[in-house]
């Protein structure tokens, strides 16, 4: 039992690593991936949070400036899609005179976000919901993605 500790410890770590090298690569892949290919000029990546929750993965994207109308939500596969279409986008504020910014790190413009899920989920059974300025999607696991302890007789 000393050794599952480790290795549970270690799968945690390598779960992080891969998890930040797809969010590093994400802006990367429209060159393999048409349906992102568009999506790299001109927008912006909010960041997330991905947590599974028992029988649900949860997903939260922090989406300041949106409005629920402008939001598309998308589940194909293992990948969740979050796009910031329609509605307005926000406009970026120009200095004006002798205005000028010494440090600028508030996005504006139109946003996705393409996430790999861990697990299979139920789409037909997604959820989202959305408050200030945070966007919650949960996402059922399907029967045979969720986890099974098997006692020992």
């Amino acid at each position: 039992m000393a050794l599952m500790r480790p290795m549970e410890s270690m799968r945690s770590d390598l779960s992080r690593i891969f998890d930040e090298m797809d969010r590093l690569m994400e802006p990367f892949l429209g060159s393999r991936h048409p349906e992102v290919r568009e999506h790299i000029q001109g927008y912006w990546f909010p960041a997330v949070d991905v947590m599974e929750n028992g029988d649900e993965i949860v997903v939260k994207a922090s989406i300041p400036g949106f409005k629920p109308e402008d939001v598309n939500i998308e589940v194909d596969d293992r990948t969740l899609l979050i796009a910031g279409t329609g509605g307005e986008e926000r406009q970026e504020e120009k200095a004006d005179g002798d205005v000028r910014y010494l440090r600028r790190e508030i996005v504006s413009g139109q946003f996705f976000r393409k996430v790999s899920l861990p697990v299979e989920v139920l789409a037909d059974k997604a959820k989202a919901d959305f408050k200030n300025g945070v966007v919650t999607v949960r996402l059922p696991k399907t029967p045979q993605s969720k986890r099974h302890k098997i006692r020992i007789h």
